[in-house]
């Protein structure tokens, strides 16, 4: 009996994972037929693009820096943008945890390499046992809702700023890469942005592409290690870590980002994704993305890739320039992995350090402005009573006290 109960037991479960697996490879089939064939267009591919200018100053700097290796930290962005597109089907960024990022850069030696893995893993650690225990709703309704429409605006006003710090860096008014042409970019972006039939992100960053290339080809192609360097797209990193990293991690790394993520990357990146695309509201969640957010860099840390997040900044600028869906950021992670393995770390490092700041900054200003007057619209319209989380009709009162707090 004892045997035949086992049998049974053993029939059922293969049963059950069998109608499992099926139930995956037909979510999995439909999903990237809507991806790949229903949503293909020019602007779709040209939204993806509205985020680079975020992360590409990270991305160089800090490898240029050595506290990330460049191939692995771009293979993972692309794989993330891919897992992201399948999950939520909406263009969901995936950016540089900003946090561990600055302190790197800025704090003299308080974190290394090292510490910033630990400190990424840490920050996933704990967002993700929010989002797991479903703690992040707890925080969500505590936190009053103009301080997370305050997080989109400051945020703006930061990107603005930063937009306007990169094209001033080029130091001078007429060259290739100036002060004139971040100008002239920022005004193509804003005479074509409501140009359905010309994508304008695509546009202006084909042409500091071909920019960049030009450069490099001017300056001999970068230190000659075209096309391809053997850098390996995946690293183990947890080998070498020690004691006084973890420490160094947490206390530089992880207890400044933690707060940043879970407004900016939870909270408010949710809220703003259910404004931008409020038919698809029960497709995106707080716990969710905390979730994946945790998932995303506890493997990808470990396996080479930088501290990652989500952000509203990065949904608003893809938002702006056109992504409505999955295919812009599937698209982007494809070319990301396809770099990646097919030109190797100091080949990609010289075609990214070749890229206008101009042109990024302008990218990145209007892109902040958008999050800007996104942020200040919620922020009226929550103050007229206007912005619920639900219709009106099917709010319960606790909800729509919430909403209008």
């Amino acid at each position: 009996r004892i045997n035949r109960a086992s049998s049974l037991g053993l029939v059922l479960a293969m049963e059950m994972a069998t109608a499992a697996v099926q139930r995956f490879l037909s979510f999995m089939g439909d999903r990237a037929r809507d991806i790949c064939v229903h949503q293909w267009s020019l602007p779709e591919i040209s939204g993806g693009l509205g985020d680079l200018g975020t992360l590409l100053p990270f991305l160089v700097v800090l490898a240029k820096e050595g506290y990330i290796s460049i191939v692995p930290a771009l293979f993972f962005t692309g794989v993330f943008n891919i897992t992201s597109a399948f999950h939520w089907n909406l263009p969901m960024p995936v950016q540089p945890m900003k946090a561990i990022a600055t302190v790197a850069l800025t704090s003299h030696g308080l974190l290394n390499a090292n510490s910033v893995i630990t400190a990424g893993i840490l920050t996933a650690g704990t967002v993700m046992l929010l989002g797991v225990t479903r703690g992040i709703n707890v925080l969500y309704w505590i936190i009053p809702m103009p301080v997370v429409f305050g997080i989109q605006v400051g945020l703006g006003f930061r990107m603005v700023e930063k937009g306007f710090h990169l094209a001033n860096s080029t130091g001078t008014w007429l060259a290739v890469d100036s002060r004139l042409t971040g100008i002239i970019a920022a005004l193509l972006i804003l005479s074509l942005r409501h140009n359905k039939r010309l994508p304008t992100a695509l546009v202006v960053f084909s042409i500091g592409l071909l920019i960049a290339f030009v450069v490099l080809g001017i300056q001999g192609g970068g230190d000659g290690t075209w096309p391809h360097d053997g850098s390996p797209p995946i690293v183990w990193t947890l080998s070498d870590l020690t004691a006084e990293d973890w420490r160094d991690g947490f206390i530089h790394g992880a207890i400044p980002q933690i707060p940043l993520t879970t407004l900016n990357s939870v909270i408010a990146v949710t809220r703003l994704a259910h404004n931008l695309y409020p038919e698809r509201k029960e497709d995106i969640s707080r716990p969710g993305v905390a979730t994946a957010v945790g998932i995303m860099n506890i493997i990808g840390c470990s396996l080479g890739a930088m501290p990652m997040c989500h952000g509203a900044g990065g949904l608003a600028a893809q938002h702006a320039f056109g992504a409505r869906g999955g295919l812009s950021i599937t698209f982007l992670g494809t070319c990301k992995i396809l770099i990646a393995l097919l030109f190797g770390g100091r080949a990609v490092l010289d075609l990214l350090n070749a890229f206008p700041d101009s042109i990024l900054g302008a990218l990145l200003a209007i892109a902040g402005m958008e999050l800007t007057a996104n942020g200040i619209r919620s922020l009226f319209e929550l103050g007229n009573g206007q912005r619920n989380d639900v219709p009106v009709s099917t709010a319960d009162p606790n909800t729509e006290s919430r909403s209008q707090r």
